[in-house]
């Protein structure tokens, strides 16, 4: 473990989290509270839903000939793991069918369509282990087994179909455990009631996961359904351990601190931010980084512009605690490519990094300053930071434009651009003083959705605001059809005297064409407001009558 404290004071920050407890392993890719959060789950079928506070995944209602899935989003390495682990009950006396663990190394929205076949029935390259309630020919039953790509849940050809009850009753209406590990070709699943620990169940099978699946990854997840007499079947408490040895312990100070981690060579180097290193270590030692920040607003870069840090199988995690705290990457290659701010996890890519207390997020566009990517999801509790960059969502990557409009709506924050959702630390400089700039939301010419650091109001994003920026704000508010691109500055669904007023101080305080820039501005610690007198009904009024031709007058008040 390495402790910074004496190394990296920042009088213009303030710095580091809660160290967590030294530990051999533990990357947790799951947690059991955000099963409704897209950055990490994929539910399919309207059958699947989220209830509890968003702690319980309902696999499937108490209702008929219903099938559903949920599949983590992020592919693991399945070569090895240490402990998987969930809670389920299922509830609804003589009821059926059942649900599965599953693998699948497809995608993560796969879903059969027989209801008999637990909702698994189907899906390819995918191994699964039942937990079935009822048979056809049977009747009710409390059975187990291990299946293969897609093939009906019975007759398993890893030792059969196991009879649970003789141990452990019925599956219905116990709040049970499950724990699972790979290892050297066996599986092992360890089955408990929770309120009666002595009442369990373990089984090995033999097996080679991989060679089985066609893949040494797959999406981990649920699959279940119901029949005529149907059951509830409710999966809590989640997670996903592999072992990766000690991790390299990285501790912050109570103070605000900068840290750069980068590869040099066959090293890795923590370097402080006047480039000084602090400590280096063998590429090949590290298998495991964990980052813990304390007091303060901390700035932790990542630069992978020399190469990953870790080798695949590897895991970073960055811990942050109070104060603002941002987690800058370079060098990663995100063209193209679907990426995912969550609150616990980060999906750059190629690159995943588990995180936790971020506040915010910030990729380096380059020189360039424009950020290219597929789709962007951003989790609730955390940021993406564009600072004074440009950022561009492909059409076709899915992202919605209102979606985009909500991260915007949330990050503004009334002006000062500190909130959730995509914000601009450089926007949030400048509210100290004025509030001129922030993050402007069109659509280009291919159909993309284009967010950029500007002027407040300028509408078509060429960097000025001028007599086109009002025709399309005054057109706004006429017809009201909603949206930045008419006129809806400060993203509250409506165009109002708030926009104008915001508008008008712009193009006042506008001194030159604002162009994209890669770089990251430090977030101040606060925010007065600035004073810009309103302007009247009549001068307000007046606005609505100008011609596109026209320029406003130089003072508005």
């Amino acid at each position: 473990m390495h402790n910074l404290e004496g190394i990296m004071p920042r009088s213009h920050r303030n710095a580091f989290a809660e160290p967590l407890e030294p530990r051999r392993l533990l990357a947790v890719i799951a947690t059991p509270t955000h099963f409704d959060d897209p950055s990490y789950w994929q539910l399919n079928g309207a059958e699947a839903a989220v209830v509890g506070n968003n702690t319980v995944l309902r696999l499937t209602p108490d209702s008929p000939n219903w099938y559903a899935s949920a599949f983590n989003k992020t592919p693991q390495k399945i070569d090895r793991f240490d402990d998987v682990s969930f809670e389920f009950m299922i509830t609804g006396e003589n009821g059926s069918d059942g649900f599965t663990f599953c693998l699948q190394a497809d995608d993560s929205d796969d879903i059969a369509f027989y209801t008999d076949g637990l909702a698994y029935e189907g899906i390819p390259n995918s191994m699964a282990i039942k937990f079935d309630v009822y048979d056809p020919d049977l009747g009710p039953i409390s059975q187990t087994g291990l299946y293969f790509n897609g093939e009906h849940p019975k007759n398993s050809r890893f030792g059969g179909d196991i009879d649970l009850r003789p141990a452990l009753g019925s599956l219905i209406g116990t709040y049970w455990r499950v724990h699972l590990s790979y290892s050297a070709s066996t599986l092992r699943m360890d089955l408990f009631d929770i309120a009666s620990p002595g009442r369990s169940f373990s089984h090995s099978w033999t097996v080679n996961l991989a060679a089985e699946i066609c893949s040494d990854t797959a999406y981990p997840g649920f699959t279940g359904s119901t029949g005529e007499i149907p059951v509830q079947q409710d999966i809590y408490d989640f997670h996903w351990r592999r072992d990766i040895g000690d991790p390299w312990t990285i501790d912050g100070t109570d103070s605000s601190d900068a840290i750069t981690l980068k590869r040099d060579g066959d090293n890795l180097d923590i370097l402080a931010e006047s480039g000084m290193l602090i400590e280096r270590r063998r590429l090949d030692s590290v298998l495991y980084i964990l980052c813990n920040t304390k007091a303060g607003d901390d700035l932790i870069t990542l630069d992978l512009s020399a190469g990953p840090i870790v080798p695949p199988g590897g895991a970073m995690t960055f811990n942050a605690a109070d104060g603002y705290d941002t987690l800058k990457v370079k060098g990663v290659d995100v063209t193209n490519k679907d990426v995912i701010i969550g609150n616990s996890q980060l999906n750059l890519g190629d690159t995943t990094i588990n995180v936790s207390g971020l506040e915010a997020v910030y990729l380096d566009p380059g020189p360039s300053g424009i950020l290219g990517v597929k789709s962007l999801t951003i989790g609730y509790q955390t940021s993406l930071d564009l600072a004074k960059g440009t950022l561009i969502i492909n059409k076709t990557g899915g992202t919605t434009a209102s979606q985009i409009f909500y991260y915007l709506a949330s990050a503004r924050n009334e002006g000062s651009w500190d909130g959730k959702g995509l914000v601009s630390s450089a926007a949030a400089a400048r509210f100290l003083t004025d509030d001129f700039t922030g993050l402007t939301m069109a659509e280009d010419g291919n159909g993309n959705i284009v967010v950029k650091y500007s002027w407040n109001g300028d509408v078509n994003q060429d960097g000025i605001i001028n007599a086109d920026d009002y025709f399309a704000v005054d057109s706004g508010f006429i017809t009201q059809v909603g949206g930045y691109e008419n006129g809806d500055l400060n993203y509250d669904d409506m165009v109002n005297a708030d926009d104008y007023f915001l508008i008008d101080s712009a193009y006042i305080g506008q001194s030159s064409a604002l162009a994209s820039e890669s770089s990251l501005v430090l977030r101040p610690s606060s925010f007065p407001l600035p004073l810009v007198p309103l302007r009247t009904p009549s001068q307000l009024l007046g606005l609505f009558t100008r011609k596109r031709t026209e320029m406003p007058d130089r003072d508005p008040f």
